[in-house]
């Protein structure tokens, strides 16, 4: 990952905007998003999420957005490509962050986020607890309610989702910069005997 320098923070500050990365799929929990998501309108939250990814759960996903009455507060973007949501992080197109993955890896999608200084809220799998520790909201996964606590108390307190997002993107330049990681692989290898 290549840190970028720090964006601007663009945009309405009374509505919080919010991306989800990722492919419209069960393992990434978006029918746990979708009622955290009717909690926080009704709580009178002023949010508009983008849904970013496709796969075989989209109708699905649309029906149940239409249903819960969030047409107005979700997009179904489909599938933005990798320039161009990298470029949408750097003009600060985004206050938040939201992953309710069930399973990952070490999540690239956060760790991207996590470069351009944008607020994390995810569920504790995979890799995402030791990326996240201290530097994000972490929450269990198949949670809708402490997924909606969450994602609230970010939007509530954005300097608090501020300082923790400066806290994300210290560890991803200093753990998983291009750069610090070839720097550290070449220290290694020339110390090698």
């Amino acid at each position: 990952i290549e840190v970028p320098a720090q964006p601007a923070r663009p945009g309405d500050e009374n509505v919080t905007r919010i991306l989800c990365p990722a492919g419209l799929r069960d393992v990434k929990g978006h029918h746990y998003l979708l009622p955290a998501l009717t909690e926080l309108r009704d709580r009178g939250l002023s949010f508009r999420v983008t849904l970013a990814g496709d796969g075989p759960l989209r109708e699905p996903i649309e029906r149940d957005i239409a249903a819960r009455g969030l047409t107005g507060y979700v997009t179904v973007a489909g599938n933005i490509p990798h320039d161009e949501l990298l470029s949408r992080y750097a003009g600060g197109r985004y206050d938040l962050v939201v992953l309710p993955s069930l399973h990952e890896g070490i999540p690239v999608s956060l760790m991207e986020a996590a470069g351009f200084g944008v607020p994390i809220v995810a569920t504790a799998v995979g890799g995402t607890p030791e990326l996240l520790e201290d530097a994000g909201y972490v929450v269990p996964p198949a949670d809708s309610a402490a997924l909606a606590d969450a994602i609230a108390t970010a939007i509530e307190n954005p300097t608090a989702a501020r300082t923790l997002a400066a806290a994300a993107r210290k560890r991803v330049q200093d753990e998983f910069d291009i750069e610090v990681v070839a720097e550290e692989l070449e220290r290694r290898f020339t110390a090698s005997p």
